[in-house]
């Protein structure tokens, strides 16, 4: 029996839901994509237990729908599987493509209850190699650069011409075994992969890696199949996670590595009229497991340093070839006054008109200054008591919002945002705290109240200095 193909490119058809389950009672198939000369080859079965006869079926090459056709080949297998279903409902197709990756999509359509359905959709290839670039990276001997790469109109194994630029190509043998690959393309098997290492360029920035592919039958290169960029530096790199203080402490953590050594590299920190401390980073951090370098390259540590605010420092020191050392960059750190107490609290000093918000583990969060009353409230331990998104003064219409209580006297003592009148006026400008200004309770600049109301529980204590 002929099959009849009609020809509709350009024409929007109405499948199924792509992806979505099954409806009870509508089509499932079979469907295998092969590449063939100048086209595609695409065959399978379709069946509909609602009926006997051969189904339509729609061929799409991603979001384009190329071709509906008649499932009306013979195939008693099929037939044989599902009793009482016929033996007309194989396809055979052939359609033109031009060379490039194509998505092909089979829908059945469908006949009495349920929907049309998906059959599935295969990656296929036509007329010219192709692959990935899926690793591009420094590494401490040159680029690695690994993917895979095919003949679509052959299983064997190809070479691949592999280039950084500014520092030459390699032919490699493209042989290496890649399962995702064979998963995708079943027809090209798996001994499709590459992995190596060229020279360091001479250059250093985002340098483009690219990978061409020779034809099974040794033809020229068949141009780019894909590019990847990679950063060339031969400067340390890494990040500063954390650099905080606490009361009399410095606590300063990261990670820090050179490209040109697996090997732990020095990192020093600056810390402003005390001088350099140099460390080795080699504690393990699981998170660089990805790289080409190993794990034990972090750093942490704490160090005793005076009260009072400071500028802090963190550099790499280079271990080869490269510019010197590397600036992680500077960062200012308040500690907290001394004798304000350890662990989760806040601080407020009053005379200093400063509050600072510290952490579980006895780091400060956040400082800022506030604007409150001359020696009120009274020096000493408290803790929050409530929170109230909008409150007022009780008297002359003044209103603040995020307001979190720690003493309760008569009217309530708290943080807050600046007070405003009823018409919106602020009681003072942001430019204006770090100055005595309330009447008793703390005011903030608007973020850092609203920081303060979500941070802060419930009886966290707040230590009142009068310093």
């Amino acid at each position: 029996t002929a099959t009849v193909l009609f020809i509709i490119i350009g024409l929007t058809l109405v499948p199924g839901s792509a992806g979505a389950a099954l409806v009870p009672g509508s089509p499932f198939g079979l469907l295998d994509v092969r590449p063939a000369g100048a086209g595609i080859s695409i065959s399978g079965w379709v069946v509909d237990f609602n009926s006997t006869q051969p189904l339509d079926i729609h061929v799409y090459d991603g979001q384009i729908g190329l071709l509906a056709a008649s499932a009306n080949r013979f195939r008693p297998d099929v037939g044989a599987a599902f009793p009482g279903t016929g033996d007309q409902h194989g396809f055979e197709l052939f359609v033109p493509a031009g060379a490039g990756v194509h998505v092909i999509c089979v829908y059945g359509i469908n006949v009495g209850p349920g929907a049309n359905s998906l059959l599935a959709c295969r990656k296929v290839a036509v007329a010219t190699p192709f692959g990935s670039v899926d690793i591009a990276e420094r590494v401490p001997n040159g680029v690695r650069i690994a993917g895979w790469v095919a003949d679509p109109d052959s299983s064997s194994s190809i070479d691949a011409v592999v280039e950084v630029a500014a520092s030459g190509r390699v032919t490699v043998r493209a042989d290496i075994p890649r399962p995702d690959v064979e998963r995708d393309y079943p027809y090209l098997g798996a001994a499709h992969g590459f992995d190596v290492v060229l020279p360091l360029p001479s250059v250093s920035g985002n340098i483009p890696t690219c990978v061409y592919g020779l034809s099974s039958g040794g033809e020229p290169a068949f141009g780019v199949i894909d590019c990847r960029p990679v950063l060339v530096t031969q400067q340390p790199y890494g990040a500063v996670d954390v650099i905080g203080a606490g009361t009399n402490a410095l606590h300063v953590s990261g990670w820090a590595i050179d490209p040109d050594t697996t090997d732990p590299i020095t990192v020093g920190v600056s810390i402003q009229n005390v001088g350099v401390l140099w460390v080795t980073a080699n504690l393990d951090r699981p998170d660089l497991a990805g790289t080409a370098y190993g794990t034990k390259h972090g750093f942490a540590f704490d160090l005793p340093i005076p009260g009072g605010v400071r500028g802090v420092c963190v550099a790499a020191r280079n271990a080869g070839p490269g510019a010197g050392d590397e600036s992680f960059g500077c960062s200012t750190i308040d500690p907290a006054p001394g004798g304000s107490g350890s662990g989760r609290r806040i601080v407020y000093a009053n005379l200093s008109q400063h509050v600072w918000i510290l952490g579980s583990d006895g780091l400060v969060v956040r400082s800022y200054d506030v604007s409150g009353r001359y020696l009120d409230p009274p020096a000493g331990t408290y803790s929050v008591l409530s929170h109230l998104r909008y409150t007022t003064a009780g008297h002359d219409d003044i209103s603040m919002e995020y307001f979190v209580e720690f003493l309760d006297y008569e009217k309530g003592y708290g943080f807050h945002t600046i007070p405003v009148y009823a018409d919106g006026t602020p009681l003072q400008k942001e430019s204006e705290l770090g100055q005595f200004r309330s009447a008793g309770c703390v005011r903030q600049r608007r973020a850092d109240a609203v920081f303060l109301y979500r941070w802060s529980e419930v009886g966290d204590p707040v230590v009142v200095l009068w310093r």
